[in-house]
């Protein structure tokens, strides 16, 4: 079963960054206006060659972030101190 978070974005002037340790993860930015959507897929398949295993995603841009294998493990790195209440929802968004 396909897990999805977000839309959300944090209320800061740093990059987040995904690195991916096994599996594969669609991350959807969310930049709105003229540029609009762009989605990516970032994976680590043991024994596989892939293209993208990692994705620095801009600050203050809302990311969608869809499981795609069974198992997705990842590190999400952003400069701190984390505070959850930096975390911004888009409207209309159902957290899970």
């Amino acid at each position: 079963e396909q897990i999805s978070t977000g839309p959300l974005r944090q209320d800061r002037d740093s990059s987040v960054s995904y690195h991916m340790i096994r599996g594969a993860l669609e991350i959807t930015l969310h930049h709105g206006g003229v540029i609009g959507d762009k989605t990516y897929q970032v994976e680590y398949l043991h024994g596989e060659p892939s293209v993208v295993s990692s994705l620095r995603v801009p600050a203050r841009v809302f990311r969608t972030i869809r499981t795609l294998t069974d198992s997705a493990v990842f590190i999400e790195v952003q400069s701190g101190p984390f505070s959850d209440s930096d975390t911004e929802w888009a409207e209309g968004t159902v957290r899970r």
